[in-house]
Formats: C-alpha cells, structure tokens, sequence
C-alpha cells in the first residue's frame, strides 16, 4: 500500500487527533503552530495561518502562520460575523 494512498478516517478520529494535538501543547499558540505545521503539507507552499474570533465576532488574532508572511486581516467584515 502505498503511503499517498487516501484514508478512511472518521470525523470522530480527527476531532480526537486534533484535540490530543491541542491538548498537548503549552498554550493554544503552541497548539495551533503545532497543528499548522501538520497540515502545511496539504497547503504546498502557499501562506496558511489558523486565527480565532474574538468574543465580539469581529476581531481576528493570528495564531500561527506558516510561509511567507503576509498581512493577515484584523477584522472580519460585519457579514461575515456569523
């Protein structure tokens, strides 16, 4: 078999690989450069980043971000905010 071969995996499993991920890590920062660095294979090269909302659903803050740096947006539009 090969190692590119797709997999059958379960949401269930990948929500507890994801959380085991997070769960391991120092803070949520070490979680998310953690798993970024996980997934930036499937991205190639292009500039990725994992941010959260804010309590107010506008308001972005980077996590972490992998490839060249860019200028992450700090707001969402109103529209967006759902």
């Amino acid at each position: 078999m090969s190692p590119f071969a797709p997999t059958t995996t379960s949401g269930a499993e990948i929500d507890s690989a994801l959380l085991s991920v997070l769960l391991s890590a120092d803070s949520v920062r070490d979680g998310a450069t953690s798993l970024l660095s996980v997934l930036a294979p499937m991205f190639d090269d292009t500039s990725t980043a994992i941010a959260v909302r804010d309590r107010d659903g506008l308001t972005l803050h980077t996590l972490a971000e992998q490839g060249a740096p860019q200028n992450w947006p700090a707001r969402l539009e109103p529209q967006f905010a759902l």
